[in-house]
């Protein structure tokens, strides 16, 4: 019973793709979950974050906005999220972190589970469905200009020929 638990964990983690952190109310990361294909999301070894505040690891603004979420799902027992990024080898990355309450304590707290995914192809995706929204606003206003520019110009002409047309009948 407990060899096959142990398998099933090892299987979650092997397909598992994000990084998930168990962490008390105060941010205290009591344990940490890496799949095979999260672990170069990581900047240290997965052991290096245990017993560690997010405070310690993460930049302040990042570690504020991680130890608010995890104090809120633990009082309100509602999910929280929020997007960051950090500054890892390969570049900015960008995570969503999903913060829920678990239903027991460790050694007398209370503790959350925060799962985070790299979502930095969604970002740049957003980011340049952004410029390109922008953009073709920019092109749309052009466009509805020159042709304000072409129908003043037709109703002149127009109204030219109408007088035209209006001498060439009295005459």
């Amino acid at each position: 019973e407990l060899q096959q638990q142990a398998n099933r964990l090892e299987a979650f983690s092997i397909a598992f793709p994000d990084l998930a952190f168990i962490t008390n109310e105060d941010g205290l990361i009591l344990d940490v979950i890496v799949g095979e294909r999260s672990r170069e999301l990581l900047y240290e070894d997965p052991s290096e974050f245990l017993d560690k505040t997010a405070s310690e690891i993460l930049p302040e603004d990042v570690a504020r906005d991680y130890t608010s979420g995890i104090r809120a799902a633990i009082e309100t027992n509602q999910m929280q999220q929020l997007e960051y990024s950090l500054e890892l080898p390969q570049g900015e990355r960008w995570f969503e972190a999903r913060i829920e309450a678990l239903p027991f304590r460790i050694d007398g707290t209370d503790v959350a589970v925060a799962v985070s995914r790299d979502i930095t192809e969604r970002k740049t995706d957003q980011d340049r469905l952004a410029t390109l929204t922008e953009e073709l606003e920019v092109l749309n206003r052009v466009i509805r200009h020159d042709i304000r520019n072409d129908m003043a110009i037709i109703m002149r002409w127009a109204e030219l020929a109408e007088d035209n047309v209006n001498e060439d009948a009295m005459s």
